[in-house]
């Protein structure tokens, strides 16, 4: 199971969702043939399902596949578990696409707290989310301008370009040195 998903993981990336679902659909029914009840290997398969679905457009599909997957998470794992974090930001980008704003901000600031608390988080995963919080912002205020969805967006932007100046490699920073007030 675990080569078939990796294999549909490659498959995802380049592109090919066609080859990749089936792969992912087999990948998960070999874990749940394999483990009674719950699992953390099938929530995570149901996550890759999802994603993909949602890359295809199938937002409800992957909504209903998402929701199983944080819920088995959070029944499998430890409390408060990174993996329950980025399970909910999963949800709550595609509750954005579906424009189930209020559920998508709770979902998405669930993930935030969960996805911050832990020290070795994969930096993917807080990015995707901090995005998905912009998205979400950006895609409420598009929807009901004047309710301050823009500012949020914005605070959210800003957020995510102050931590991912903080994470960039020493190598890639910007070495110029700054201008002098009043320079150029």
């Amino acid at each position: 199971a675990a080569a078939l998903n990796n294999l549909a993981g490659l498959l995802r990336a380049r592109g090919d969702l066609e080859a990749a679902e089936p792969l992912y659909r087999e990948a998960l029914e070999i874990y749940r043939r394999a483990f009674a009840g719950d699992h953390a290997s099938i929530a995570t398969a149901l996550g890759n399902l999802a994603y993909l679905l949602r890359a295809r457009g199938d937002l409800e599909a992957a909504e209903a596949l998402l929701r199983e997957a944080l819920e088995m998470s959070r029944r499998v794992l430890p409390a408060g578990d990174w993996s329950i974090g980025s399970a909910a930001s999963g949800l709550g980008r595609c509750l954005t696409g579906l424009k189930r704003f209020y559920e998508a901000e709770a979902a998405l600031l669930e993930a935030d707290t969960l996805l911050r608390a832990w020290a070795n988080v994969p930096p993917r995963a807080l990015q995707l989310n901090m995005s998905g919080l912009v998205d979400l912002y950006t895609a409420w205020h598009a929807a009901e301008a004047d309710q301050g969805h823009d500012q949020q967006a914005a605070e959210w932007r800003a957020k995510l370009a102050e931590w991912q100046a903080s994470t960039e490699p020493a190598s890639q920073s910007n070495t110029q040195p700054a201008a002098a007030p009043g320079g150029p």
